[in-house]
């Protein structure tokens, strides 16, 4: 079954966030297509598969009133033909506190690609997509670490955000 590490309780407990070397980031080629897309629709599953894997947490804190806490899993088509990229966010608006899926994915073409490298181009592709379409800033921290790591998440952060550090 996929992780879904449950939201942070306490800061202490999260992973350092200062120094760290600056990982090589890959850029992604010219010729590689990342779609926007819908489970159930052209291949991807309806659901998150059981063996997705679990890339990282992080968590967004406006206000006290206004947050959010985003999972993100990577898994491969219906077909195994492409890499697909899933957000869950913790939906706190209801009764049943619990994991809830977006609407929409992320993917690309498997080709060549290993894990690693699909999942920094389709986290990218979708903070891009959550700062041109939503507003959303850069986040506040990593509460989990999985496939990637805290300096990676910086890393593409810097490039999707802009930011001269």
């Amino acid at each position: 079954m996929f992780k879904q590490p449950p939201p942070l309780m306490d800061l202490n407990e999260c992973p350092q966030q200062f120094l760290y070397v600056v990982p090589d980031i890959p850029q992604k080629p010219d010729d590689l297509e990342i779609l926007l897309g819908y489970p159930g629709v052209d291949g991807i599953p309806k659901k998150i598969p059981r063996g997705a894997s679990f890339l990282l947490q992080t968590e967004w804190a406006w206000s006290p009133m206004n947050s959010a806490i985003l999972n993100y899993h990577l898994s491969l088509n219906s077909n195994q033909t492409r890499w697909v990229l899933w957000e869950s966010y913790f939906d706190d608006d209801t009764n049943r506190w619990a994991w809830s899926f977006s609407e929409t994915v992320h993917s690309m073409s498997r080709g060549n690609v290993k894990r690693e490298h699909a999942a920094t181009l389709l986290i990218r592709a979708r903070w891009e997509c959550k700062r041109d379409d939503y507003g959303y800033d850069h986040f506040h921290w990593i509460s989990q670490e999985g496939l990637l790591d805290v300096a990676q998440a910086q890393e593409i952060a810097r490039g999707v955000w802009h930011e001269d550090e």
